[in-house]
């Protein structure tokens, strides 16, 4: 990478990652071929695994698996239900586990990572229904307590939908939303794209429209035409990515809504760093920013 503007330890993630790929057009394959590869080569980056104060998993109401995260030093807060990315279409409880331990880590939050439905085979509303419904029965497990929303990529694209239809329900309980490096406009004409498509840097425009096309949704879902009320919102950027500008926009039209909003940009970094914290420091430090985000609003 000759980029002058690209972290160090972003780089080597990429190069390392870009060795655990076999040869071949992943996208082009079945889409089993693709989430097996997929998982086998998120192994490495969840190795060793990062120590939390324990582990429950199980099941919901919704039949939705769950893995819940929870801190060494266990504190009265919020609850933090994590969505992982995978342009909706791969990506499990284990592909994501190093990034749920980051945040429970250095959130000092309890996290409940969720193994929600994936497209093609799923349809995008039926995706966010399951979202919704199994929020709703953590909420109702442990009344009184309140929720944040947290995803990266994709994920956070699921979480922005799942927070608006989660409002008129949990109102004040809804503490937060937070997005990673999300999906948060449907948009490939934006700067970023034209900047960073080409595949340098992870994520391909190309891949990104081919992620879109397996979603089974038109306009409604774009995140922009959401005109529904959201909690206080984190936005975080990744300089050298294709949705960088998505995050902008986005942040922008909540900024005109009202909506608390607080959009900030790691530098150096391109899309899905926080499935990198095996090379890169960068991760606990926005890990942390989460926690500090979520404890001014609590």
């Amino acid at each position: 990478m000759s980029d002058e503007r690209l972290d160090p330890e972003m780089a080597e993630a990429l190069r390392l990652n870009a060795g655990l790929q076999p040869p071949g057009d992943r996208d082009a394959m079945p889409m089993a071929e693709q989430r097996r590869i997929f998982s086998e080569t998120r192994v490495f980056w969840n190795e060793p695994p990062l120590p939390v104060g324990g582990l429950a998993e199980g099941r919901l109401r919704t039949s939705i698996a769950y893995r819940r995260y929870l801190p060494k030093h266990a504190e009265p807060g919020p609850l933090l239900v994590y969505l992982h990315g995978g342009g909706w279409v791969v990506g499990t409880l284990d592909t994501h586990d190093c990034v749920a331990r980051n945040l429970c880590r250095h959130t000092g939050f309890e996290v409940c990572s969720l193994d929600y439905p994936l497209a093609p085979e799923t349809f995008f509303d039926q995706i966010v229904d399951a979202i919704v419904r199994s929020v709703a029965d953590l909420a109702m497990i442990e009344p009184g307590r309140r929720i944040a929303l947290c995803g990266d990529s994709a994920g956070a694209h699921l979480a922005v939908f799942a927070a608006a239809r989660l409002m008129p329900e949990l109102g004040e309980r809804l503490l937060g939303l937070v997005s990673l490096y999300g999906v948060l406009a449907r948009r490939d004409d934006l700067p970023s794209f034209a900047a960073f498509g080409d595949g340098r840097y992870g994520l391909s425009s190309e891949r990104m429209r081919l992620y879109w096309s397996h979603l089974n949704a038109d306009s409604e879902a774009d995140p922009l035409s959401l005109d529904s009320e959201l909690p206080p919102t984190l936005v975080v950027a990744a300089e050298l990515d294709v949705l960088r500008d998505s995050s902008y926009l986005f942040a922008a039209d909540l900024v005109c809504r009202g909506v608390l909003t607080v959009c900030e940009t790691q530098t150096g970094m391109a899309h899905a760093f926080m499935g990198y914290g095996r090379t890169i420091g960068r991760v606990a430090q926005c890990a942390r920013r989460v926690g500090t985000f979520l404890r001014q609003l609590d």
